[in-house]
């Protein structure tokens, strides 16, 4: 499963780096960023010599660092995070690291305000609480504030949906906000 994440992730790098030879200036920001959302989790397992299928609701946040590269009307985000799972089901409660990529398109109205969309890959996985690794495809909606020529303010409102690590053909749909503060850094 982790194979076909690595191949998606390649995938994107790839579309994300095909903009950078556009014409025009394109800009790195880097910075911090916090999320919190709901999770709604479909747990398949082997309990008492079969399988059997609990869904499981809890909360997901996570608190990381991110990387931003803006090309024209474009912008390739990439993010490291601790993730923290408080669900229903004590076998559900897993921490762990959450990379995540998104190629978004940047609408811009002027200088100081632009909305974002874009899809987007990420992965959960070692080191965790346990055994542990998921992943799966993301999708945001969000919008970016320049409070400053050098500082931004992003929120982004995610959906996710993907493979849980734990069980067997297990899933996991998560949804929430993301506020990130990033600063320029300068041209890649």
């Amino acid at each position: 499963m982790i194979n076909k994440f690595k191949a998606l992730l390649c995938f994107a790098v790839l579309l994300i780096t095909a903009d950078l030879t556009a014409e025009g200036p394109f800009y790195t920001y880097v910075g911090g960023f916090t999320a919190g959302g709901m999770n709604r989790i479909s747990y398949s397992d082997w309990i008492d010599n079969e399988t059997r299928t609990n869904d499981v609701t809890g909360y997901n946040v996570r608190a990381g660092v991110l990387a931003v590269i803006f090309v024209n009307f474009f912008a390739g985000e990439f993010g490291l995070s601790g993730s923290f799972n408080m669900n229903s089901m004590e076998e559900t409660q897993v921490h762990s690291a959450d990379w995540y990529g998104l190629f978004k398109y940047v609408f811009k109205f002027n200088d100081s305000f632009s909305l974002t969309t874009g899809p987007g890959i990420y992965m959960e996985t070692l080191p965790a609480s346990r055994q542990y690794d998921g992943g799966g495809l993301q999708y945001s909606l969000g919008s970016c504030f320049s409070v400053t020529s050098d500082w931004n303010i992003e929120t982004d409102l995610f959906f996710r949906y993907g493979y849980f690590g734990i069980g067997e053909d297990s899933t996991k749909m998560n949804y929430g906000i993301q506020v990130s503060v990033t600063r320029k850094v300068g041209n890649l």
